[in-house]
């Protein structure tokens, strides 16, 4: 009699495992948390679960291994200038899930939307984290500063794939930094296209 009982357990286990296989929707992002995603917008979120789900969608120009080195993500490569204060990253070739590339004003438009929206973590682009020349002056006007203003930030795209990133001061770090996802890339069509959503 146990026998059946645990052939009967096994088998309505197995069913339900079998129910939870069916094909899933492409625009359905799955991800299993002890914690609630409060969001997936990397210029607005600060919490921790959240940047988990981030990670796990999104690269930045940088990432860490298993041990813990900084490595190459979405920036194949960089150049670091003589006094260290302007880097230009090299993007590898990569797509968001609309189809559309990701480029260099990818960078541009999200550093520029975390100051504009007075992100929590846009401090982290001033001088108390990366020093992008001219953030902690923008970071201050915050919502007010003008797009004449944001056109003085630090961070330009040469082309489609080259990043240029001009600092206030050296930050031996600062690639390191680039894997926090309050640096990584959005996409303009995309986020402008979800509002507030």
């Amino acid at each position: 009699m146990k026998t059946v009982k645990v052939l009967v357990a096994a088998s309505m286990v197995a069913a339900l495992l079998a129910g939870c296989g069916s094909k899933t929707d492409t625009d359905t992002f799955r991800f299993a948390s002890e914690l609630d995603i409060q969001g997936m917008d990397s210029t607005v979120v600060d919490d921790g679960m959240s940047y988990n789900a981030i990670h796990a969608i999104t690269d930045g120009l940088t990432a860490l291994n298993d041990k813990g080195k900084t490595v190459p993500a979405l920036a194949k490569s960089w150049d670091v200038s003589a006094d260290g204060k302007t880097y230009t990253f090299h993007l590898k070739d990569a797509k968001w899930s609309n189809g559309d590339e990701v480029t260099a004003n990818d960078f541009v438009y999200s550093w520029k939307r975390i100051i504009k929206n007075a992100g929590t973590y846009a401090y982290m682009l001033g001088d108390d984290g990366a020093s992008v020349k001219n953030a902690s002056q923008l970071i201050d006007l915050g919502p007010k500063a003008t797009d004449e203003q944001m056109n003085t930030l630090g961070v330009k795209a040469a082309d489609d794939k080259t990043l240029v990133v001009e600092l206030n001061n050296k930050v031996p770090y600062f690639t390191d930094l680039m894997a926090f996802p309050c640096y990584f890339p959005q996409n303009e069509k995309f986020v402008e296209k979800c509002g507030k959503n």
